[in-house]
């Protein structure tokens, strides 16, 4: 758990590295920050933090609104426990992606960034069974797979290199929240 905190600290302390020049990003704007995933893989909360680098601008506009093409990754951790008398089980997930973004500045507002975008990764998880042992049918097992999601979401910049970012959808948690 020291290791987790230790990690979000650094991450959300990197959050502030954002290296755009308006609402609509341009080619070669970077983007670095954290994110609190809310409903995440059976949790109520979860950890994350990821990056995206614009690659193309014009790309596919809608009429008369600019649009751009970016690219990155993510990564989200959560827990949680479960019990029953005497029968414990802690759950551990660790999401990563790599993502696809489509941003168009729908809003038409300089200080506001919209954007969907479209993932695809893996889930690693682990339950750890803490209770008698010898019952053969209770185990601590590991488990994973891949993944897919999807979200809408926004960055609205406080300044050039700060922006609070929200993101609804499904990958790492239902409601995204974060810098």
């Amino acid at each position: 758990m020291k290791k987790t905190i230790a990690i979000l600290f650094i991450v959300v302390f990197a959050s502030s590295m954002i290296f755009a020049q308006g609402a609509l990003p341009a080619k070669g704007d970077k983007f670095v920050g954290a994110k609190i995933g809310l409903g995440s893989y059976g949790a109520g909360i979860g950890f994350g933090g990821g990056f995206e680098m614009i690659l193309q601008e014009d790309f596919l506009n809608l009429g008369d609104i600019p649009a751009s093409l970016g690219v990155g990754g993510s990564f989200g951790y959560s827990t949680y426990k479960s019990g029953y008398v005497g029968y414990n089980w802690k759950y551990t997930n660790m999401v990563f992606l790599g993502s696809v973004f489509y941003h168009a500045n729908v809003l038409k507002n300089e200080k506001i960034d919209t954007y969907v975008k479209f993932s695809l990764g893996y889930n690693a998880g682990k339950v750890k069974y803490d209770g008698p042992s010898g019952i053969s049918n209770y185990s601590s097992p590991t488990y994973g797979g891949v993944v897919t999601g999807s979200a809408i979401g926004a960055r609205y910049f406080f300044s050039k290199a700060l922006a609070a970012v929200a993101e609804v959808g499904w990958g790492f948690g239902i409601l995204r929240l974060g810098l």
